[in-house]
């Protein structure tokens, strides 16, 4: 089963694995981000889709090709759907949202079940917002905290019972939540597992009486920075470095039999693994507790079958899949033979080869756009917007494809210019004149070349890198940037040291000490994600149209502080931002241009519901930072007043405004809910 983005949906293609031909194509409604969550369930491919008016669908499709929804309601979910799901326990587990109603879902089996909370008569009034809390690293129930209409919260079971119905708990501790939760369920209390929080990370026996650590796990070999995966009601993954800096050592995996304490090394599974990988939220594990067969894809990276009977590993990398076309051909002979000397488990590798496949495509990213043809060009020119004045076919062919003469328009130092580009285009493509488009030009030699997303992308492949667990060493101060303080950071990772400018509001601090992950471009350092864990799937990046710009007096390494007003425009919807950007001198930023900006795919879900929503001015009552930030921008919760009422709005910081008690904002709210989104500071 191979599921891909096609324009306005995404189709699943069917595939016989031994003609290699598709037998069927599926065709799955889909909002603009092709939102797919996999599960697999009794030798089927269950996915859960967003159609674009938001509404919940479930598909299934087994073996022969049958496919089926098997939700019968209709539920929209207003939010992302990814940021509201996940696994546990050969369970799929979704929360759904929207004015009036709160769903709580459960796919097991194959079999799905919808319950809207605001129904449930045990509740002393109707929930307002649901959110996941998984507790500490082990095998106890993740589970679902909830804030009512009346100012009260209760904790449900994450897992729904035999009765496919959930329990209710009210505490602050492990064994008042717990407790019912593990009872109801019917898991086994006796083994129970949790990771040690404290270096280097081991497993240690939970104590079912106080819930607290009792001895360390003992396993053949060590386990360090330990992670533990539930698989089905009997069995967990237990998965760990062979060192205690997991940077240096290999991978150890056990198959953890939760009713004997049995202990099966499943560690080849995982030979072309590494730490990160497994650790990443997003790779997925499962066996059903009545098979031989553990799988495991490693968030997009690589895939695999481990046999229990025969000892024996199958992996494959994601690279190595991505070579297939549609009719299966390409590099990969000898695992189709594998696929056909086992028939019995061809859908099940065809499903957890292409999951991978599948984040790799639906996962978006997008960075400043930074191009040039060669390095002597880049330190010669800038990069601007352009209209297309004509379009002209040389007569040229290269290809069978036309060599087309562009004329294009732009302001370079406050005066009109024109230059000539050319191109080879294809036949089909539409050049509609007066389109904006963006140009890299070098003044000197009076010359440009476009800049566009085949561009980017080959520039990023290829200049691109990664930093994961850069540690802050310093911070150097640059004097006053509107209300915030402009600030150096030096991050170190590998031996290497890495510049970033940001900005610092009041209530907040860059700590020495702490890590961040970081992305390298050209040369120019930026954070990812500071003091927290950063997965590019869940993060989008979206074209902004530029409608002020403000430059700041702070200037580091190159680079201008420069306030951004952009108007968002995204799926049907658009909405206001401020954003500022440490821009490169030789970038050239004007009203009406576009950038890429990006948010998590949580904080657009709330912009976009918002949007809809009401509009006005309000007070702040308090902000307090939560000690961690996206990009460069630091995550707050903010107290609102509106016309006497309280609202809580939850996100990034434009740092540079540094919001205090008493300032007067521009926001959108929610009067249902009472959550709100800042969209202008005073």
């Amino acid at each position: 089963m191979l599921v891909v983005p096609n324009e306005d949906d995404l189709l699943a293609n069917l595939y016989d694995v031994q003609d290699q031909t598709i037998e069927k194509t599926f065709t799955f409604d889909s909002n603009i981000f092709k939102e797919a969550v996999p599960s697999y369930q009794n030798g089927a491919f269950v996915i859960a889709t967003k159609t674009e008016d938001e509404q919940l669908e479930l598909h299934q499709i087994d073996a022969n090709g049958t496919m089926k929804n098997i939700l019968s309601q209709e539920i929209i979910l207003d939010s992302y759907l990814k940021t509201n799901s996940y696994q546990n326990r050969g369970r799929l587990i979704i929360s759904a949202e929207n004015k009036a109603d709160t769903y709580y879902i459960q796919v097991q089996n194959g079999k799905a079940t919808a319950i809207n909370l605001a129904d449930d008569k045990r509740l002393s009034a109707r929930p307002t917002s649901i959110s996941l809390i998984y507790g500490n690293n082990g095998n106890l129930l993740p589970y679902w905290l909830v804030n009512l209409k009346d100012d009260s919260t209760v904790q449900l079971s994450g897992l729904l019972n035999n009765q496919n119905t959930y329990s209710i708990a009210q505490g602050n501790s492990d064994v008042a939540i717990q407790k019912p939760f593990l009872a109801d369920t019917g898991l086994s209390k006796n083994q129970l597992l949790e990771v040690d929080t404290s270096y280097p990370k081991e497993i240690y026996h939970i104590n079912p009486t106080d819930f607290r650590a009792g001895q360390k796990l003992i396993t053949p070999k060590p386990l360090y920075q330990s992670l533990i995966i539930p698989l089905n009601s009997k069995e967990s993954l237990l998965i760990g470095s062979s060192t205690e800096d997991e940077t240096q050592g290999g991978i150890t995996a056990y198959l953890f039999n939760e009713l004997n304490s049995g202990l099966t090394d499943v560690s080849a599974l995982f030979e072309k693994a590494n730490y990160e990988d497994l650790a990443d939220r997003n790779a997925l594990f499962y066996k059903d507790e009545n098979t031989k067969e553990l799988y495991y894809d490693g968030a997009g990276k690589t895939t695999g079958m481990f046999n229990l009977e025969t000892g024996k590993a199958q992996i494959i990398a994601a690279a190595d899949v991505s070579a297939w076309d549609q009719k299966m051909t390409g590099k990969l002979g000898s695992f189709l033979g594998f696929l056909k000397e086992y028939p019995a488990l061809a859908i099940n590798w065809i499903v957890w080869l292409f999951i991978p496949l599948m984040l790799i495509l639906l996962g978006v990213s997008g960075t400043i756009i930074r191009k040039s043809a060669n390095k002597r060009n880049k330190k010669d020119s800038v990069v601007l917007p352009a209209t297309i004045v004509s379009a002209n076919e040389t007569g040229v062919y290269i290809n069978n494809q036309p060599r087309v003469r562009f004329l294009l328009s732009f302001i370079y130092e406050g005066k009109k210019k024109e230059v000539e580009v050319h191109r080879v285009v294809s036949v089909l493509t539409q050049i509609p004149i007066g389109q904006q488009v963006m140009i890299r030009y070098n003044p000197k030699k009076n010359k440009a070349m476009f800049v566009d997303e085949a561009d980017v992308a080959t520039e990023t492949a290829a200049q691109e890198e990664r930093i994961s667990n850069a540690k802050l060493t310093a911070v150097r101060s640059y004097g006053a940037a509107n209300r915030g303080t402009a600030v150096e950071l030096e991050f170190q990772a590998n031996s290497k040291v890495y510049h970033v400018p940001a900005v610092e509001p009041d209530g907040f601090r860059f700590e020495i000490g702490k890590t961040a992950e970081l992305m390298e471009i050209g040369g120019i350092s930026r954070i990812l994600a500071y003091n927290t864990a950063y997965n590019d799937t869940d993060s989008v990046a979206l074209d902004g149209t530029v409608t002020a710009v403000k430059p700041l007096s702070a200037t580091i390494s190159g680079r201008k502080l420069t306030l951004l007003d952009l108007t968002i425009q995204a799926d049907g919807t658009s909405f206001p931002t401020q954003s500022s950007q440490f821009v490169p001198n030789t970038m050239t930023l004007q009203i009406g241009m576009a950038l890429p900006i990006k948010f998590t795919l949580e904080d657009f879900s709330l912009r976009k519901r918002l949007s809809q929503a009401k509009e006005g001015s309000a007070v702040i009552s308090s902000v307090n930072y939560l000690g961690y930030t996206r990009s460069e921008r630091p995550v707050a919760r903010v107290e609102l007043d509106i016309n006497g009422r309280r609202y809580i709005s939850v996100g990034t910081i434009e740092p540079t405004a540094s919001p205090r008690s008493g300032d007067s904002v521009w926001v959108q709210y929610d009067e249902t809910r009472g959550d709100a989104i800042i969209v202008r500071y005073s």
